[in-house]
């Protein structure tokens, strides 16, 4: 989508709608770490009923915990009064089929030398999982036995079917 096409949808959304401000505090108290894939945006929020304003939605491919996420859990957790986190993997998720040697030849024809990237398993690195339910169980397990987040933290784990958007519970809170 082209620039202009982006500032003539915001131009008819600007115009179609009251302006109104939204709280800086989540009003749910929620944290929701999910997928980056594009078929999520819009549906998860419908899927789980948030609004606007209700939760910080952190996205990444897998809906992975990495260090930046957990900078961003601490954040929301001891700047925004978050009391509750659920990880929302999806049933269809590209990290579980992700091939490292694809991607990093479709990064060499680029003109990406492996010299660029981090001198580590690219998997790891990349975040790719055997399948969505494991990947959602570790990152619980990896917020519960974080060092710098709070004990009474609430943490659950979701799979998400993005045809139908029915949620299966993963990982009740402990």
């Amino acid at each position: 989508m082209p620039l202009e096409e982006l500032l003539e949808a915001n131009k008819a959304f600007v115009q179609g709608r009251e302006a109104r401000a939204l709280q800086h505090l989540p009003a749910r108290r929620l944290v929701v770490l999910t997928c980056m894939d594009c078929r999520l945006s819009g549906f998860l929020a419908e899927a789980l009923g948030l609004r606007p304003g209700d939760a910080v939605v952190l996205r990444n491919a897998g809906a992975r915990l990495t260090q930046d996420v957990l900078r961003s859990l601490v954040v929301a957790v001891y700047a925004q009064s978050v009391n509750e986190i659920a990880v929302v993997g999806h049933r269809d998720c590209g990290m579980a089929r992700l091939s490292v040697g694809e991607l990093t030849t479709a990064m060499s024809k680029a003109g990406v030398s492996r010299e660029a990237l981090p001198n580590e398993d690219l998997a790891s690195w990349l975040g790719v999982c055997a399948n969505p339910e494991q990947s959602v169980r570790e990152a619980v397990a990896t917020i519960r036995a974080s060092q710098v987040l709070p004990k009474g933290l609430v943490v659950y784990g979701l799979l998400l079917d993005e045809v139908t958007g029915e949620l299966t519970v993963i990982e009740r809170a402990a």
